[in-house]
């Protein structure tokens, strides 16, 4: 479950015969529990890659951003890396600094917090890069979540101002490898998908009053529809 909604993005799972009822005081189907610390609007939903699990987590007072490991099997933790907090400072905490989810393609794992910083980490939570997004005018908070396309990390940074942006970095080094302007687009808190469309790539995005067809090499905008809404993926 390497991503926000899965590997596909669409939320789906092939795994058969899975549990559907869980209760933590009878212990029915619960295989571990383990504590988290402390945190603030930690909306973030976990990763899975093969037998670890990771979760990010923020405090507010003081300002931290983490990245934590833990064991599929019996849920120990395995490491903590802290990420220095980017340039933003959010004045209402409703979104808070821990909306997005991670990525990891079994490599790195990728992060991104909503004081407008993206982090690769190794899969043993080394630090690799860490880049600032420059414009960071987002409503509220940083919403959307970083999703892997070949060998780059795309995030919708669509905001207010005209300064609506997709931005692509390169897994390895974390050099912006393009940036779409969007300046028509205004803020979301969207995650895109990217699915096939008669045998091309497609980045599928949910943008504020409209839905579009994206390159994914690009940004580029190939097509779109008027829809009303800005937030759901």
């Amino acid at each position: 479950w390497p991503q926000f909604r899965g590997p596909s993005g669409l939320g789906y799972s092939g795994e058969k015969n899975l549990p559907v009822k869980w209760d933590v005081k009878s212990g029915e189907n619960i295989a571990w529990k383990t504590p988290l610390p402390a945190g603030d609007s930690q909306y973030a939903s976990p990763i899975v890659w093969g037998d670890r699990i990771i979760v990010t987590g923020v405090t507010n007072e003081p300002l931290q951003h983490r990245v934590m490991c833990f064991s599929v099997a019996d849920g120990r933790l395995l490491w903590t890396t802290e990420i220095p907090p980017g340039p933003l400072k959010l004045t209402d905490l409703r979104g808070g600094y821990g909306a997005p989810t991670p990525c990891t393609d079994g490599e790195h794992v990728y992060v991104v917090f909503g004081s407008a910083v993206v982090a690769a980490l190794t899969m043993d939570g080394k630090p690799v890069w860490r880049k600032e997004i420059a414009n960071h005018a987002f409503d509220v908070a940083l919403g959307s979540s970083p999703i892997l396309y070949k060998d780059t990390v795309i995030l919708n940074c669509d905001q207010t101002g005209k300064t609506s942006t997709y931005t692509a970095w390169d897994k390895a080094t974390g050099q912006i490898r393009w940036e779409a302007k969007r300046p028509d687009t205004g803020f979301a808190h969207s995650t895109p998908v990217v699915v096939e469309v008669s045998g091309k790539p497609q980045l599928l995005a949910s943008a504020s009053s409209a839905i579009q067809g994206l390159d994914p090499d690009s940004g580029a905008v190939l097509w779109w529809c008027q829809a009303q809404g800005d937030a759901a993926s």
